[in-house]
């Protein structure tokens, strides 16, 4: 930091947040930290927050949701400004809805429920998995398709397969081709235990896909109180199950017209641009406001 005379610094994940608190100790720098995960769980999680909201100039909460638990941790509220995640509206233009066919052969004639993320046990797919169990003589030929990986994959597998839906859930693995896989899908299911933000939902409503999450984080935030969309609470699979089935057989036309509403409300609010000004007035208020000190 001395070598390159950072005008400020902003560390991504907890041990550079806690060498940048450490550093302040020695060389006097505006720090900011974002507030990307719900510091709620146990100890570890209050001792971060007690820690970093007492130690950094400035934090940025992805949600209101981060923003009302890091506020138990200081009376200083001028501290925390909520700017959400933004995602860039354009890589969800003029995508290739062939993809999906191509990668998964039987997709062109069912109806595909997508999930994207981590495969662990708080992302929540084993529910889905779970619950198409249960509908899969009330719903169309369907897809449940994965994109993701991680620890879990293969217990997902067998899972799926002591259901007998080996031949309906797909896993795509990780991909970087995620806007054209979603320009596929017909209903985008999100229904993790815990998250901060969700960036996910924020994606699949700008492919203009109805959307069912859990009620966690930002997501009632980001679907307009469910307006915009199918909020559950989680782990709850009757309410899960209720509005799969209730997306599977609404009419083609009427789900397009809830994603477009979707699309609209998400690059209004949720923009990349939004959060590059947003992040960016916070550094310059905190290195003019060095700058006045020094002087």
């Amino acid at each position: 930091l001395r070598k390159i005379r950072a005008d400020i610094v902003n560390p991504n994940e907890n041990l550079s947040r806690v060498v940048t608190l450490f550093s302040k100790v020695f060389i006097r720098i505006p720090a900011v930290c974002h507030i990307d995960n719900e510091w709620d769980k146990g100890l570890v999680d209050q001792i971060m927050g007690r820690m970093f909201t007492a130690g950094f100039d400035r934090l940025i909460a992805v949600s209101s949701r981060t923003r009302e638990i890091a506020l138990r941790y200081t009376r200083n509220a001028a501290k925390i400004v909520t700017i959400p995640t933004g995602v860039n509206p354009v890589r969800f233009l003029g995508c290739d809805v062939e993809r999906l066919y191509s990668t998964v052969k039987s997709a062109r004639n069912r109806f595909n429920i997508g999930t994207v993320g981590k495969l662990v046990r708080f992302k929540g797919q084993h529910l889905v998995i779970k619950v198409l169990g249960v509908l899969r003589d009330k719903l169309p030929p369907f897809n449940y398709i994965i994109i993701g990986d991680g620890p879990d994959r293969a217990e997902l597998g067998q899972y799926a397969y002591s259901l007998g839906l080996e031949e309906s859930v797909r896993f795509l693995g990780f991909r970087t081709d995620v806007p054209d896989l979603l320009s596929g899908i017909d209903l985008l299911v999100q229904p993790s235990e815990t998250e901060a933000n969700g960036l996910v939902v924020i994606e699949g409503m700008m492919a203009g896909l109805p959307v069912i999450a859990t009620e966690v984080g930002g997501a009632s935030e980001i679907m307009d109180g469910g307006r915009l969309g199918w909020l559950v609470k989680p782990g709850d699979e009757t309410a899960l199950a209720s509005a799969i089935l209730e997306v599977a057989c609404m009419p083609q036309d009427k789900r397009r017209r809830l994603g477009a509403e979707a699309r609209k409300y998400a690059i209004k609010h949720y923009s990349f641009e939004q959060t590059v000004r947003r992040t960016e007035e916070v550094y310059l208020s905190l290195v003019n406001k060095q700058g006045q000190k020094a002087c």
